[in-house]
């Protein structure tokens, strides 16, 4: 592949995100390049263990970032919002 996916991960609530991040870190096709979570904490620790540019929100991620791929690891209430979120970005 010539250029890499750009990922990025909208909320970090589900703690099997971590799992996800070191799975997607590994695949040689795939950039993580942005986070959006309200949680300090939970970005904080994105950033230590990504690297990635970190936003307070997902709806900033993606605004920002425009990722080609949006991991959605929030409550289940969010996911839909943040996949048509994504869809109407682009």
């Amino acid at each position: 592949m010539a250029t890499k996916l750009r990922l990025g991960f909208a909320s970090l609530v589900h703690d099997h995100v971590w799992g996800e991040i070191k799975h997607w870190q590994a695949h040689p096709d795939v950039e993580i390049v942005a986070v959006g979570e309200a949680d300090a904490r939970l970005r904080k620790r994105a950033v230590e263990v990504t690297g990635a540019k970190a936003y307070a929100s997902w709806q900033e991620m993606i605004e920002e970032e425009s990722p080609d791929v949006v991991l959605a690891s929030s409550d289940n209430a969010t996911s839909a919002e943040i996949t048509e979120a994504a869809m109407a970005k682009g």
